[in-house]
């Protein structure tokens, strides 16, 4: 899996800013049809994490089969929005930089925001595996 900020794959595959590869010849997986993850050269994929049989991707002014999503979303195998995982509200305003999975199967999730879907955060917020914030974390004691 290839993410970042860029139109093409190979010398002529239109993609924008997602690819999957096979491994052995590096040719684009045709099997994963993410759609498109937004129109402007703006949008960009930062991290990519395999996670609970499909992918966790962020970055910022990302959006997906044109579901705003601001940055942080879960896509299944084969490359549709998981239907089952809360993304961020759409007044969230944040860049997501990182996102990592803990020994739990949570998503530690950082980056440049204030607050995450009505959750007051510094930076970092916890999420349950089904996108919602885990209270279990709270910067914001102490």
């Amino acid at each position: 899996m290839i993410g970042g900020q860029f139109r093409k794959y190979g010398p002529s595959t239109s993609v924008v800013g997602l690819v999957r590869v096979n491994s052995t010849t590096g040719a684009k997986d045709a099997t994963f049809n993410y759609g498109n993850i937004g129109s402007a050269f703006t949008n960009r994929i930062i991290d990519i994490i395999t996670y609970d049989g499909g992918y966790v991707i962020c970055g910022f002014g990302l959006d997906n089969l044109d579901l705003t999503t601001r940055g942080l979303f879960k896509l299944t195998s084969t490359g549709v929005i998981d239907p089952s995982f809360n993304l961020p509200s759409s007044t969230d305003s944040a860049t997501y930089n990182t996102v990592v999975e803990t020994d739990d199967g949570k998503l530690l999730v950082g980056g440049n925001m204030s607050s995450y879907s009505g959750f007051t955060t510094k930076g970092l917020v916890l999420l349950n595996s089904d996108g919602t914030v885990s209270t279990t974390f709270n910067l914001n004691s102490g």
